[in-house]
């Protein structure tokens, strides 16, 4: 096997090129269906049969690549790997007869090397579907924008750009609602930070969160946003009946045991209550310090904070966790939910997640809601909330404002009209 590249070459950026694909099988018949398909949906056609020589082909103008997994050689999963090394931005298609557990695994090794799988198809496939899935690939000329780890060094905003910011009040709030299934209407809102940079337009939240964190800033960014989610929740409660904001907590916070009065003065100068807030950490952030954790977490409760366990299913010790912990919330993580439509191991841990939830007493929310199918799974399993783009992406809050007075009125409509 040739080692694998480290680096893909630039790529080229003419406005008129021809779109390019790879299709990567070493079975000349599959190779054969596909471009007819792929040449009616506009693109430049490579047909590649020996994995080996896709590491030599391969750059970073390539707009759609689809891939067997199962090559000798060079299989799929290195050739996953390799694509993730070199910060691949293409649309990506598996095609593969293996089964569905294999399949789970190739696309979330995908997620996790950020790589942009569109589909995941089943040999032999469906032909109209994809036709569909190639058409919409030739039709869009947008790449997904790069993570931020994957921009270079002199690209990234610095330390003291983000104290600036924090310093001026040039960070922002967006608002994603979260979505009462049992009838569809907005009981709370998820503050999410952003900043967009006068250089480089806006920041990718988990970049800004961490160079707060590794940086001693997570206080005041924390600050920051708990000022202005108490702003605008006071506005956006006036549009409907807002139950409570979520705003999310690092774990850098519980090494200072005051962190409990210092988030209760803040929301009372905010004009809100603690009942208002509903403070959200991720499960694998609860790897510090246990007895700080449990005194910070046992004494936001005792001043009436609601608390939630976000990403759960993410970590390693969830269950001895939430025996430990006063969390009101349960939030599952989008990677289960995203493949409730597709993936019976998802659709069981899923289901059996809600189930412990409702054991314990907790509200389910459930992230990365996308499509009608897996809103009604989830319905149908018994989860209280929903929040994902199948609702709404995180709004400016002028736009959720204005959302949520439409929605409110739309569902209330739905109820009059069938009374």
């Amino acid at each position: 096997m040739p080692p694998l590249r480290s680096e893909a070459s630039p790529r080229a950026d003419t406005a008129n090129r021809k779109k390019r694909a790879i299709v990567l099988d070493d079975d000349p018949s599959i190779g054969d269906l596909i471009r007819p398909f792929a040449e009616g949906a506009g693109f430049d056609v490579e047909m590649i049969g020996d994995p080996t020589l896709f590491t030599a082909a391969y750059s970073a103008d390539v707009d759609l690549i689809m891939l067997d997994l199962n090559m000798p050689g060079l299989d799929g999963i290195e050739i996953l790997r390799f694509l993730g090394q070199n910060r691949c931005e293409a649309s990506i298609i598996i095609i593969s007869a293996y089964d569905q557990e294999i399949l789970a695994g190739a696309r979330n090794l995908a997620k996790r090397e950020h790589l942009n799988i569109v589909d995941v198809m089943t040999k032999p496939f469906d032909l109209s579907k994809l036709a569909g899935q190639l058409g919409q690939a030739g039709s869009s000329s947008a790449r997904a924008p790069r993570s931020s780890a994957m921009r270079p060094p002199q690209d990234r905003p610095t330390v003291a750009e983000l104290q600036q910011a924090i310093a001026e009040n040039r960070l922002d709030i967006h608002c994603q609602p979260k979505i009462r299934l049992a009838d569809r209407l907005p009981v709370g809102a998820e503050a999410l930070v952003r900043w967009k940079h006068e250089r480089q337009g806006f920041v990718p939240p988990d970049y800004l969160v961490r160079l707060a964190e590794d940086n001693g800033l997570v206080d005041d960014l924390t600050n920051l946003v708990i000022r202005k989610a108490c702003d605008n929740f006071r506005l956006c409660r006036l549009a409907g009946n807002l139950v409570s904001v979520s705003i999310n907590i690092s774990d850098r916070s519980f090494g200072d045991l005051r962190f409990p009065d210092k988030v209760l003065a803040l929301v009372e100068a905010g004009g809100l209550s603690p009942s208002d807030i509903m403070l959200e950490l991720t499960e694998t952030s609860l790897s510090a310090d246990t007895k700080s954790v449990i005194d910070i977490l046992t004494r936001l409760r005792m001043r009436g904070f609601q608390i939630s366990i976000d990403d759960f299913g993410t970590g390693h010790s969830s269950l001895s966790r939430l025996n430990d912990l006063p969390f009101n919330e349960l939030k599952i993580d989008r990677s289960f939910v995203q493949n409730l439509d597709r993936d019976a191991r998802a659709r069981t841990i899923v289901r059996n997640t809600i189930e412990l939830a409702k054991s314990l007493n907790l509200t389910t929310v459930a992230e990365g809601a996308e499509t009608p199918e897996q809103v009604r799974m989830l319905s149908e399993f018994g989860c209280d909330i929903a929040q994902g783009y199948f609702f709404a992406k995180p709004l400016p809050v002028d736009e959720f404002k204005s959302w949520m007075k439409s929605r409110v009125a739309s569902e209330n409509s739905a109820v009059g009209s069938t009374g």
